[in-house]
């Protein structure tokens, strides 16, 4: 039996939210600097570290589920009313278990082999940004609200520009199909310029806006590497600012 130990629940439940928007599965390496997640879906990887939990000696496991894992936080967050004082967390065989005086829990490992889709590796490639915007989770929220305009989601296409005669300085986000002669269409604010400027349309969908707004915020910075990707970066730190979650997301473009 391997004791994690939990220095900052709420934060620890936040960051297993976060992934869970990106991925059902995960692979979780802990060790005396905390958890790191490497996680990949079939057009974004993201990476993840907190020293929300941390353990004494590197560990792995991998959880299928993500989605329970949240509902057994959730039951721990209720029961505990935000006092987590007395809340073990460990690793037992393949069982990753929660005890305390209110409750007790036991979530399955599995193989890596069963999720290796979903997992993946810190990125090593040197990334240049050429192009940097802000935004928020409402401009987000806003653009995801007026999916109805297509038929069906998969069809709908987000284009990522500067408009001539609209407002200077602005990232506008066109909801169209372009392969479509007969694709209803509309054009809303997305975010500011921060540096640099776009010389063509960047394509994504609603899935890849979507990653952007992993973590509720007043702030997003998107950045456009040199090797056509869309970065993302979050800081979320506790009130002491003691203990943090940090997260990197990488999306890819739509060829179209």
């Amino acid at each position: 039996m391997i004791e994690i130990k939990i220095n900052d629940f709420d934060l620890f439940d936040q960051s297993i939210k976060a992934i869970n928007k990106a991925v059902p599965a995960c692979k979780f390496i802990i060790n005396q600097d905390g958890l790191s997640i490497y996680s990949q879906n079939t057009f974004a990887r993201t990476e993840l570290n907190t020293n929300a939990i941390t353990a004494e000696s590197e560990i792995s496991l991998c959880v299928r589920d993500i989605g329970m894992l949240l509902k057994i936080n959730r039951l721990i967050k209720k029961e505990h009313n935000s006092n987590y004082k007395g809340l073990k967390m460990f690793l037992d065989g393949p069982f990753l278990k929660f005890e305390s005086k209110k409750l007790k829990s036991k979530v399955s490992t599995i193989r890596e082999e069963i999720i290796i889709n979903n997992v993946s590796t810190k990125v090593q490639s040197v990334l240049t940004p050429v192009f940097e915007f802000k935004t928020n989770s409402e401009q987000i929220k806003t653009i995801n609200n007026h999916q109805f305009i297509f038929p069906d989601i998969e069809s709908g296409r987000i284009y990522l520009k500067l408009e001539d005669k609209m407002e200077k300085n602005t990232v506008y986000a066109e909801l169209n199909n372009k392969n479509n002669d007969f694709s209803n269409s509309m054009t809303i604010k997305l975010g500011d310029v921060i540096v640099g400027a776009l010389d063509r349309e960047l394509i994504i969908d609603f899935e890849r806006l979507s990653l952007f707004n992993i973590v509720e915020s007043e702030e997003i910075t998107v950045k456009l590497m040199d090797r056509n990707v869309l970065v993302s970066e979050i800081n979320i730190l506790d009130k002491s600012k003691e203990f943090y979650v940090f997260m990197k997301i990488y999306n890819s473009l739509r060829k179209s």
